[in-house]
């Protein structure tokens, strides 16, 4: 069987490593840039063999009942999976199956309607301070973490009463990033993607919003340092910065961290934990982040205790696999006794056949001190 021969060419890097590696022979190449079907096409041709039919790039799914029978069919498709020590091959099928539960927007839509709920919640609170503080006129605003866009959408645009020139949320994944645009994308609404806690990205970099919002997503970030300085760098003279984050007390924290279950421990990435969250006061970190980024405080509340009030068993766990990913390595038979390790941690509580968690959070809004000259002029909080 002829194959196209390709004598290797200098390449711009790694060149002279590609040339020691096959020693000057003639080498087969498949260019993975090119059309495969035409590949395939012409090798066929080359044999003698008449192409009668061919179908290209039709996507099948393949729907599996446990995280195991996953992981053997990857095995089957890339079988040196099965050379590397199992503690490598656990780390490569938690990264895979964090980003897939992590991308699943239909997922995570159905079980983001508890934090919906507290975003309502702080606008029923705070909107006429906010309508107060922008006087009525459209604004530009950034959403940072919106996620599947449901809360941006139906609670931010449709009902805070404030108005918009432009409104734009990003989120660290590409796959919510165009779930978003495909169901809530308009002239008005559009979603990129962006890691608050690395550099904004250059189409972002000359952009400025009257107002920044993130609810339930700064806790996330382990860059916290760099997340303030970004939220500071987009903001305009005198915008704002509304934000609710989750603190896990740092005693829980602690225990978390001394935990003799390598593989228990393995379920959370406590190698990342924001600087706030091992304080003794959380608050205190944040309120010193703020004045270093020179941004006034308006409010500030912190470990407000909030309930989630969940109708059934199930409802509690779904939600918990979307801020615990990790949970859909384990297989069925594994995941009870996490699930009640989880629980006592947490304190989940029944009370008249609904189940309770408890969370504290920090809660704040800021705005950006207006600049004057090579000085910061505080401004007044007539309206904030």
């Amino acid at each position: 069987m002829s194959s196209r021969m390709l004598e290797m060419k200098t390449f711009s890097t790694n060149g002279d490593k590609l040339r020691k590696e096959f020693d000057g022979k003639e080498i087969a190449v498949l260019d993975i840039g090119t059309d495969p079907t035409e590949v395939i096409k012409n090798l066929l041709d080359d044999n003698g063999m008449e192409t009668i039919s061919i179908i290209d790039n039709m996507n099948d799914e393949f729907v599996y009942n446990s995280s195991e029978a996953v992981k053997s069919t990857i095995e089957v498709y890339a079988p040196n999976l099965r050379r590397l020590p199992e503690s490598e091959k656990q780390i490569l099928f938690e990264k895979l199956f964090e980003q897939a539960a992590m991308d699943n927007p239909e997922i995570y839509s159905v079980n983001n309607e508890h934090q919906k709920a507290r975003v309502v919640d702080f606008f029923n609170v705070y909107g006429e301070k906010l309508r107060n503080a922008f006087g009525g006129k459209e604004i530009d605003v950034l959403d940072i973490g919106s996620g599947c866009g449901t809360v941006l959408k139906e609670v931010i645009v449709d009902n805070s009463g404030l108005k918009f020139s432009k409104i734009i949320g990003v989120d660290i994944s590409e796959e919510m990033v165009k779930f978003s645009n495909e169901k809530y994308g308009s002239d008005l609404i559009s979603f990129q993607v962006m890691d608050a806690g690395k550099e904004i990205p250059e189409n972002l970099k000359n952009q400025k919003f009257d107002l920044i919002t993130s609810f339930f997503v700064f806790h996330w970030i382990s860059d916290f340092d760099l997340a303030f300085k970004n939220v500071q760098n987009l903001l305009k003279p005198n915008g704002v910065f509304c934000c609710v984050l989750v603190q896990i007390q740092k005693e829980t924290i602690e225990n978390f961290l001394q935990s003799n279950d390598d593989e228990f421990m393995q379920l959370f990435d406590f190698e990342n934990i924001p600087n706030f969250r091992l304080s003794d006061d959380p608050t205190e970190v944040i309120k010193s982040q703020l004045d270093a980024n020179k941004m006034e405080i308006d409010i500030i509340i912190d470990d407000k205790n909030d309930e989630y009030v969940y109708d059934n068993f199930e409802d509690v766990k779904s939600s918990i696999e979307v801020y615990v990913p990790k949970l859909s390595i384990l297989s069925e038979s594994e995941k009870p006794e996490i699930y009640e390790r989880l629980f006592k941690i947490f304190d989940l509580k029944k009370r008249n056949d609904k189940f309770i968690l408890s969370t504290e959070t920090i809660s704040f809004i800021v705005r950006k001190l207006a600049v004057s000259g090579s000085g910061f002029l505080r401004t007044t909080k007539s309206h904030l």
